[in-house]
């Protein structure tokens, strides 16, 4: 029987078993083959706690090989701001780095096999860095110039910086917008959870709420810090049960207190321009009352553009490309009310409401790629 993998290139060798009665079971090992050879390398960045200003903030890249053949010498490398944020350790000595970069080797990376790098970063002090801020973190994967789905080789996540958190919470990495076109692609959502009562946790039980508008039957499980029972009930909720976990409370074993789980899921491809993605997650620490995180909204935006290709043409950024900061070059007889200034990947940086500050500098991050410039600056 054929199984369908993200490619569509795996086979299954056929096997037949005979039974007798609905109580019995036969336990039966699938050869699994490919009728192709195909690289297909994918990164994913998560934070594993809240970005506060003067200390350290963890972070977690998993690099996949979906492909159908092993991969030797991965490249991984991150990128962050080094005006707010600078590199301290990681649980794989990095192969090279710089002051805003680390990269990371993975000298064989197998057949659907993944490595998880744990990194951490120093938050800068107030008042260059305070609450409200953002840092934005980049990474890519490679080598990909024969990769079959590079849209997956980078990642970038704008993270809000904060005085104080919530340890039981969610996030989902592509922010709160999605462009219409960007709907048949994964949203990455992270559920952290932290035991903050007086007693070991035997079992924690996350009922993650699905959406009416995202695609149950896409669901896929990314990463979690403990083993875990999955269930999926009624297309409705999915039950991450983490028996038997018994995670310390915070008083005795901080870090041993604090435990994650990270999966992936389309929306549903009727999805329409003004459309909001809700989530939100129950956490239950034994027989305890459910603890509720935020809600996490995504809406699904128009595609980034200027209709009127004139005007486009008198609103440029210099220098384009950019590593870090932009200046917004423009006709003073075009009527601005608002400029919002988008990356590659369609994630907005920054938005500007007052037309007198458009001579100013903005830093808008590192590793900018260029792009059209219609879809780069979308004005109002």
């Amino acid at each position: 029987m054929p199984i369908p993998s993200p490619l569509g290139v795996v086979l299954v060798l056929t096997s037949t078993a005979s039974l007798c009665c609905g109580s019995e079971r036969h336990q039966k090992d699938f050869c699994v083959t490919a009728n192709q050879t195909v690289e297909d390398l994918s990164v994913e960045l998560f934070p594993l706690d809240d970005a506060v200003p003067g200390f350290e903030s963890d972070y977690e890249l998993i690099v996949e090989n979906k492909g159908t053949t092993s991969i030797q010498n991965v490249q991984v490398t991150v990128n962050f701001e080094n005006t707010k944020q600078s590199f301290i350790s990681a649980s794989q000595t990095p192969s090279t780095s710089t002051s805003n970069s680390i990269t990371f080797t993975i000298y064989n990376l197998p057949i659907l096999g993944s490595e998880v790098i744990n990194f951490t970063l120093l938050n800068v002090q107030p008042p260059t860095l305070n609450s409200g801020y953002l840092v934005i973190i980049n990474a890519d994967v490679s080598p990909d110039n024969n990769d079959a789905n590079p849209d997956d080789n980078s990642v970038s996540f704008d993270q809000i910086v904060v005085n104080s958190f919530d340890p039981n919470n969610k996030l989902v990495t592509q922010g709160d917008e999605i462009t219409i076109d960007k709907t048949d692609e994964y949203l990455d959502y992270k559920i952290r959870f932290q035991n903050v009562g007086t007693a070991n946790a035997i079992n924690v039980v996350i009922t993650d709420t699905i959406s009416s508008k995202l695609d149950w039957t896409t669901f896929q499980p990314i990463n979690s810090s403990h083993d875990y029972r999955l269930e999926l009930v009624d297309q409705e909720e999915i039950n991450f049960i983490f028996e038997n976990i018994n995670l310390p409370y915070e008083a005795i074993d901080e870090p041993g207190s604090n435990g994650h789980v990270s999966f992936k899921i389309k929306p549903k491809n009727d999805v329409q321009i003004g459309d909001i993605i809700d989530n939100k997650a129950y956490i239950f620490f034994d027989f305890n009352a459910p603890i509720i995180t935020n809600t996490v909204s995504t809406e699904v935006v128009d595609n980034l553009n200027i209709t009127d290709f004139e005007q486009a043409q008198q609103i440029k950024l210099s220098p384009n490309p950019a590593e870090d900061q932009v200046k917004i070059v423009h006709n003073s007889n075009i009527d601005i009310h608002n400029v919002e200034i988008f990356n590659s990947i369609g994630k907005r940086l920054k938005t500007i409401k007052n037309k007198s500050l458009l001579d100013n500098r903005y830093n808008i991050g590192y590793r900018s790629k260029k792009i059209d410039c219609k879809r780069l600056i979308k004005y109002i």
